[in-house]
This record gives structure tokens, sequence and C-alpha cells, in this order.
């Protein structure tokens, strides 16, 4: 992912890598991330940075959930996306869904055939809560979102590897369901 170092030495995330300014690609890693905010930005671009790397990493988290909503709903809007489990049925039977974005609270909707086979394929990131995911959708509560685009199934991922950085000097966990 890119880092942007503004004027004053602050950080800040890139996620979309098309943001101004001067910049470096960074692993998506904590070991990375703090190593790049301890001194490689400095180094490589020649200037001071006065980032903290908790600080920084929270902020790649915070950005991260919001650009992963942000993908969601551009899904939806473009019929690129089935919500809800009779849409995520059919779409799996006709093999579509690339990617199957399931709550971290959706216990039954995990033991539905469609999102085993999913899993099977490692097809399945595990995403929130039913809560937070339908409130993105306008809903009270929303349990799977399949992605039936490979290019945003695979942007969908990577911002959800990005939420999921743990604090420097923490191991990170895997979610990955395969």
């Amino acid at each position: 992912m890119r880092l942007v170092v503004g004027p004053e030495g602050e950080v800040v995330a890139d996620l979309a890598g098309g943001a101004f300014g001067r910049g470096a690609w960074v692993h998506p890693r904590t070991v990375c991330l703090e190593g790049a905010v301890k001194g490689g930005l400095s180094r490589g671009l020649k200037t001071k940075v006065t980032a903290d790397p908790l600080q920084v990493t929270s902020t790649l988290r915070e950005a991260a959930v919001r650009r992963t909503y942000s993908l969601l709903q551009a899904a939806e809007r473009a019929r690129l996306a089935t919500v809800g489990t009779a849409a995520l049925e059919d779409a799996e039977r006709d093999d579509r869904v690339e990617l199957l974005v399931l709550a971290r609270d959706a216990k039954a909707s995990a033991d539905l055939s469609a999102v085993r086979r999913l899993g099977e394929r490692g097809r399945v990131r595990f995403f929130k809560t039913k809560a937070e995911l339908g409130a993105v959708f306008g809903r009270d509560e929303l349990a799977l979102v399949g992605l039936l685009s490979p290019d945003l199934a695979k942007e969908v991922s990577r911002m959800i590897s990005v939420s999921e950085l743990e604090e420097p000097g923490r191991a990170h966990r895997v979610t990955e369901v395969g």
C-alpha cells in the first residue's frame, strides 16, 4: 500500500494509490509499517517523518474499513454484488461469486451449504458484524455480501487484510476460510 508524507511530516494512507504528494509503497504488514515510520520513509523520501507507528497503524485500519464499505456499496450499485442469502445461493450455484464477505457474528449463515462451498474454495472473508454490515446497506442487519467481480473481490480482500493489521509488536491473526 502507499503511504504519503505530508508537509508537517505526518503519514497518511493512500489506499487507492492515486493521491498527490511524496509517497512510498510499503507491504501491508505491521513489521514493514513500523520500519517505514521509524526511519524508512525519512531515509527514502529524504524528509522528516513525525508519525507514531501505533497511530499510523490505527489510521490505516480505519481507512481500510471505510474503503471496504465504499467498495461494497459501489459493488451493489453496479450490480456486482449479491446481498442476502437467497441472492447469494443463486449466484453461488452459477459459480459467479468471487468473494463472500461474511459478518463475524453470522453463525446461522456460516452453516449454509453455499457458504461452506465458498469456504472450501477459499472465497470467504470475515468482516465486522451483521449490524455494521447492515448499516452500510441501510438495513438493521446483514450477514453476507457476495462479490461478483474478480477485481472488486481482490481489492475488498486486500482492504479487509489492512483493516486487520495488528498493533506493532503483536502477531497478525488469519481470518480467511478455506
